[in-house]
């Protein structure tokens, strides 16, 4: 069986912050609260407000059955191109600091994606497309 994993960010109310308990992520760092101002499906989407340069960090761990495929739909709306490349969704593997692949944004809003084709016995490999 498959590890389903589904975040609406309809568990609750506009302007409520992010926690573990309304969600289904299993960490939560910075600033994110419900927001109803800009989704997209549904009532409510998740508004991030990283200050000062901090991150903000929405995690869940996959850790069994080990996951073979990922499938992800995301919608973005920024107030601002950042003056450098922002990484804004790495994925990992096994906890690791290594990214797997990323969708990065540049600073001309453009985006660009790099992919690390990872298996455990071939760690390090990269791929850009």
């Amino acid at each position: 069986m498959a590890t389903v994993f589904n975040e609406d960010f309809e568990g609750g109310s506009n302007g409520a912050a992010l926690t573990t308990s309304n969600t289904t992520y299993s960490l939560i760092t910075g600033t994110a609260v419900f927001d109803n101002s800009t989704h997209m499906v549904g009532s409510l989407c998740a508004k991030l407000s990283p200050a000062g340069g901090t991150a903000v960090t929405l995690k869940e761990n996959f850790t069994s059955p080990p996951i073979t495929h990922r499938f992800f739909r995301r919608y973005f709306k920024l107030n601002a191109l950042p003056t450098g490349a922002d990484i804004v969704v790495p994925m990992r593997i096994r906890n690791g600091i290594n990214s797997i692949a990323q969708i990065t944004l540049q600073p001309n809003g453009s985006f660009s994606e790099y992919v690390n084709w990872v298996t455990p016995a071939d760690v390090g490999s990269g791929h850009s497309v």
